[in-house]
């Protein structure tokens, strides 16, 4: 009741704190035409000492305050909460109040549970459903171009990830969606810093979501993040830290892809490892610098080469198999290879008798 509820008085704090920084959650207040209004929506506030982390507070409270209520009494406030939450990751961009609201989102996906009350239950699977459909109705209406939308796109995840499956699996409309959101930013974004935040919101959904949503997102991001691999030229893929690390950060996809167990089919042979080694293991021999190449190659051009040859090995020693049957249908990949692993072992070698004298 307002004006008798700890909670509801907390809420209204939250809310004055939250839209003095972001006038636009509340209509009202974004039409306002006062100075202390023009302030609040030039970002007047959000440089000024002791307000920078004002927003970090306010977000975190607002997960916390079902904690007060009783199942019914938190289930009054949670649609005012998840509303102020999401908007707060619209309209904060790429700024620590979007990966704020975000930590205060899973937190309050991973805290509210009502086992033994059916119609709480219900209310709650239809409010989290609700909300997720606003992220994927921003995520659809983002350009691609700021780095707004990964917040966007990380707060996807968190439904995905930290949500009881049939949040998702009993709304039509939202799985598919959702998956299409993670490809859709992966072949918007041009920033590779931004592209490889992408693929590591996939990668966590992949490695720990239910099979029924890792499945489809596995599917649905393969083929994008293996045609980048298939024409990233090695010279591209270390023209920058940014470049090489979003590399990086698509094999390790890949290797997601084929180890996590609960992409594995539920009966028959699984065939993933070899599917996806037959494009992995040429990927990464296209990286492998030859002997003459080393001598004058960068430091990141380096560390991809070395990079590329320890994966080989390691693909080599746990699917031996796999890797004779592709490096035995191919003599280009096998003498690469072999003149790299040459190459490798003399340098070690010099290496060690250059520490020695």
């Amino acid at each position: 009741v307002p004006g008798k509820s700890v909670a509801f008085a907390a809420l209204e704090v939250c809310l004055c704190v939250l839209v003095r920084h972001y006038p636009e959650l509340s209509p009202r207040a974004a039409n306002l035409t006062s100075a202390a209004a023009l302030r609040a929506r030039a970002g007047h506030h959000r440089g000024l000492q002791g307000h920078k982390d004002l927003v970090s507070r306010a977000v975190e409270l607002l997960s916390r305050l079902p904690g007060l209520c009783s199942p019914q009494g938190s289930l009054s406030i949670l649609p005012s909460i998840l509303w102020l939450l999401i908007g707060v990751v619209k309209s904060a961009g790429d700024g620590e109040d979007a990966s704020a609201a975000v930590h205060s989102l899973k937190f309050l996906i991973q805290n509210q549970q009502y086992p033994n009350d059916e119609v709480c239950a219900s209310r709650w699977t239809s409010l989290q459903q609700s909300a997720l459909q606003r992220l994927l109705d921003l995520a659809k209406t983002s350009d691609g171009g700021n780095d707004g939308n990964i917040n966007v796109l990380a707060a996807i995840g968190v439904f995905l990830l930290h949500s009881e499956c049939c949040v998702i699996t009993e709304a039509p409309g939202l799985k598919y969606p959702a998956v299409n959101a993670f490809v859709r930013a992966f072949q918007q974004q041009i920033d590779p810093t931004c592209k490889r935040r992408v693929v590591q919101a996939a990668s966590s959904v992949l490695a720990s979501a239910d099979r029924n949503i890792a499945q489809p997102l596995a599917q649905a991001i393969a083929p994008p993040v293996m045609d980048y691999l298939l024409v990233d030229e090695a010279s591209r893929s270390a023209k920058c830290r940014a470049d090489l690390d979003l590399t990086l950060e698509c094999v390790h996809l890949v290797e997601i892809l084929m180890s996590s167990s609960n992409l594995a089919p539920t009966t028959g042979d699984d065939k993933r490892i070899g599917q996806l080694l037959i494009f992995l293991i040429p990927i990464l021999v296209s990286h492998l610098l030859a002997p003459d190449e080393m001598k004058e190659a960068s430091k990141l051009r380096m560390t991809l080469h070395e990079y590329a040859l320890a994966k080989l090995t390691s693909v080599g020693q746990s699917s031996p198999l796999h890797f004779k049957a592709v490096m035995g249908q191919n003599e280009v990949l096998r003498s690469r290879l072999e003149s790299a692993v040459k190459a490798n072992q003399e340098r070690l070698k010099n290496s060690s008798n250059q520490k020695a004298a």
